[in-house]
Parts: C-alpha cells; sequence; structure tokens
C-alpha cells in the first residue's frame, strides 16, 4: 500500500529526513557565510594595493589647402592646394592609492580640439543610437 504524503514535506513518520534537510540547510547557510567572508576580506586588501588606469586616445584629421590662386604676378602669398593628415595622441594613467590619486598625461599632437566635447557626442550618438 501507498504511504500517504504530507503537504509540508516534513510528515512526522519520516523523522531522519527532515534531520538531514536541515543539516545540508546549515551547510549551505555556512558556505554562503565563508564565501562572504572571503569576498569582504578581498575588498579590504584591494583598497590596501595601488590601483593603475590605462587610457589612451587617438585622433586624425585630414585637412586640405586650397587657398586662391589668382594668377597674377601680383599675388603675394604662395598658392598651396596639398592635403595633409593632423594627428593627435593623448595616454592617461591613473594611480589610486587609498585617499590618494595621481594621474600623468601624455599628449602629443599638432592641432587643438576639445577631447571632452567629443566624448559627450560621442556618448550622446550612443544613447539615440545613430
Amino acid at each position: 500500500m501507498e504511504r500517504p504524503r504530507c503537504r509540508s514535506g516534513f510528515c512526522k513518520g519520516q523523522g531522519r529526513g527532515g534531520e538531514k534537510a536541515r543539516r545540508r540547510l546549515t551547510d549551505l547557510e555556512t558556505w554562503q557565510r565563508k564565501l562572504d567572508a572571503k569576498a569582504a576580506q578581498q575588498a579590504e586588501e584591494d583598497e590596501d594595493k595601488v590601483q593603475f588606469h590605462l587610457s589612451g586616445k587617438y585622433k586624425v584629421c585630414f585637412n586640405s589647402r586650397g587657398n586662391l590662386n589668382l594668377n597674377n604676378p601680383l599675388q603675394f602669398w604662395q598658392f598651396d592646394n596639398s592635403s595633409y593628415f593632423d594627428q593627435r595622441i593623448q595616454l592617461k594613467l591613473e594611480a589610486d592609492y587609498g585617499p590618494l590619486n595621481a594621474v600623468v598625461l601624455l599628449d602629443k599632437g599638432n592641432f587643438v580640439f576639445d577631447w571632452k566635447q567629443d566624448s559627450d557626442r560621442e556618448q550622446r550618438n550612443k544613447e539615440t543610437g545613430s
């Protein structure tokens, strides 16, 4: 004959099944506490370490000169219609140690533009999806 099943899952007649379940539950809770403690300890150790962040940017711009050639012998400027590339490179190294922060910025290039303006424009393009 088939035993009746109880709704709670722990019938009075089972006895040991409840103890095993409680033991497994206790083991799982202990394992979770150990993991949390290990993660908290790792976070504390990471705060004591120096953290480095390296980033770089590169921008190139294609330009062409196109001043007027009037074919006039009295023209005092030199006619030039050449094309050329302007480029700029920026390398940024940040170091964090607790409340201290140091930044080294290496910037090399031959034209001026606003890096922040370009990154704001890129962010807006990402948000609009264009």
